[in-house]
């Protein structure tokens, strides 16, 4: 069972060294992609990755946006591009 405990900390800690620094885990996404300008770039957790990727989709729709998504496995994040 330590053994567990040890191997599930560990990886936790790896995990949190490879989040980019723009990331926080409280950060809403609708308000977060509404407020970017173009060029800009944010990111999010891998686990949010469907809610971010429909939700840039509706605002593309709803404000003429273009949005781009870029899913890095080995950080653990989706980083989202303004285009237009």
């Amino acid at each position: 069972m330590l053994y567990l405990c040890t191997v599930k900390l560990i990886n936790n800690l790896q995990n949190d060294k490879k989040m980019d620094i723009n990331h926080t885990a409280k950060k809403p996404i609708r308000a977060t992609l509404k407020d970017m300008a173009v060029g800009d770039t944010v990111s999010f957790p891998t686990s949010r990755t469907s809610c971010v990727r429909s939700t840039y989709s509706v605002l593309g729709l709803e404000l003429g946006r273009k949005y781009k998504s870029q899913l890095s496995r080995e950080s653990g994040v989706i980083k989202v591009i303004r285009l237009k």
